[in-house]
């Protein structure tokens, strides 16, 4: 009798090892993941905050795709670079490989432009997750910049 409790109290204290290593392993991957959104910079900014920061230098990419850039124009200066295909696939290596290819670096400061802000958002904080230092959304996106009648340019075909 006694050797099977004690096997028993040796399942029960291996489960426990298993799952305190599980909870571990967790809470540090959560901690380090939360440690990166600390230290990265993800910032929502009005039209009139982009352009001063673009007339400081700050690249702004335009995110979204061809025929949308084609319906509204972009805003002058801007770096057309679609993440999202119109199905709403993406390929995020490849965005940052390209981004790469264009002198941006997680240490560029860098304005984030789309339809209304949400793309851009959730790129923001993908960028902002794999060490972008600092990441501006333009927020309600290129709509806001058109109600404002900011400037736009037609891109070339």
């Amino acid at each position: 009798m006694p050797k099977s409790g004690s096997r028993t109290l040796r399942n029960t204290s291996s489960t426990f090892f298993s799952r305190s290593l599980f909870m571990f392993q967790k809470i540090l991957f959560w901690l380090l993941f939360g440690i990166t959104f600390l230290m990265a910079e993800r910032i929502d900014i009005t039209p009139s905050e982009l352009e001063a920061l673009q007339n400081q230098g700050v690249r702004v990419v335009d995110i979204r795709t061809e025929p949308e850039w084609q319906q509204t124009g972009v805003i002058p200066q801007s770096e057309r670079l679609t993440f999202f295909d119109a199905r709403g696939n993406y390929d995020a290596l490849g965005f940052l490989k390209r981004l790469e290819q264009r002198g941006i670096t997680p240490q560029t400061p860098l304005i984030l432009v789309c339809r209304s802000g949400n793309r851009t958002l959730s790129v923001a904080n993908y960028l902002s997750s794999q060490g972008f230092e600092k990441v501006y959304n333009l927020k309600n996106g290129i709509i806001e910049w058109i109600k404002l009648s900011k400037p736009l340019e037609k891109p070339a075909p």
